[in-house]
């Protein structure tokens, strides 16, 4: 699958942490999803992303040899 669209940055470059509206939703169930109770670390080595794609498109998976 391909997708064309833009893509930007959401809070700090990389995220420290830093308090952002945009990202507090996420963050809490990315946390609560694979960090536990304790909340999300930041290790200043990763950043978000908003991608809004305008076209998407796709192969025929069907002319695929199976097994």
């Amino acid at each position: 699958m391909r997708f064309n669209g833009t893509v930007e940055v959401v809070g700090e470059e990389p995220r420290t942490g830093g308090p952002v509206d945009a990202l507090a939703d996420v963050e809490a169930r990315f946390a609560a999803k694979y960090s536990g109770p304790d909340g999300m670390a930041h290790d200043g080595g990763h950043v978000w992303l908003r991608a809004a794609p305008e076209k998407t498109t796709s192969g025929d998976f069907r002319e695929i040899p199976t097994a």
